[in-house]
């Protein structure tokens, strides 16, 4: 009886697909092992701590804040208001409108037309504010453009007539010669460089100019906060 065999032909091309594949899986595996091997290295040689919440880091990063508190820094939930952008913590904030106003913009107009925040001012949101405008962490105003962009996107339907322009709150230059830079320029800036694809941002910071020093708002109410900001503008 004949001995029906089965033939595999194999050409070169297949032979170097596989190669490729081999190397290509080697090379990941060997970049993969040097970065955790400079990880460890940078950790032992530079041992730091996050500025944030004091645990050890163990990333290589210019931003000395660990991915755990980056992490907890998330966008606001549930209902804001239609004018300032806060959060509606109850009923007595919410009126049968269209647009819900909050307790404050109902007693107050405020001098502009709509206000958005990425994230309540207080926990790691503001720990990230202070570590740059305080502590001059300059790399923590990338982080903080990338958020400010995404507030910008939902903004720009509101005013799709025309580009959207980023105006940074300036500084005195009292503050300035102190600090260095203006935080608010900073982030701006980087929000600009993350802009999506397509969009066309524009920055102005030489639009407004801080004439005269004010006292720090820290401390104050929301209510005292907008009261000053009217009698500034």
């Amino acid at each position: 009886m004949p001995v029906c065999g089965r033939v595999v032909f194999s050409s070169s091309e297949d032979l170097t697909r596989a190669t490729r594949a081999k190397v290509a899986e080697g090379e990941e595996g060997f970049v993969s092992w040097v970065s955790t091997a400079a990880e460890s290295l940078f950790a032992t040689l530079f041992p730091s701590d996050c500025r944030l919440c004091g645990s050890p880091l163990t990333k290589i990063s210019r931003l000395p804040v660990c991915e755990t508190c980056l992490s907890e820094v998330r966008p606001l939930g549930g209902g804001t208001c239609a004018v300032c952008g806060e959060c509606l913590t109850g009923s007595v904030n919410v009126m049968d409108q269209s647009e819900p106003r909050c307790a404050l913009c109902r007693q107050m107009e405020p001098s502009f037309a709509k206000a958005a925040a990425y994230g309540s001012y207080d926990g790691g949101l503001r720990d990230l504010i202070h570590l740059l405008k305080y502590e001059h962490v300059r790399p923590a105003a990338n982080v903080l453009g990338r958020m400010l962009a995404e507030v910008i996107e939902k903004l720009v339907p509101a005013f799709d007539k025309e580009d959207p322009v980023l105006v940074p709150i300036p500084a005195h230059v009292s503050k300035l010669r102190q600090r260095g830079f203006n935080q608010s320029e900073l982030i701006a800036r980087a929000a600009l460089n993350l802009r999506p694809a397509g969009r066309e941002w524009r920055l102005r910071p030489e639009i407004l100019e801080w004439c005269r020093p004010t006292a720090s708002q820290t401390g104050l109410t929301p209510y005292q906060r907008r009261e000053t900001c009217a009698e500034l503008s």
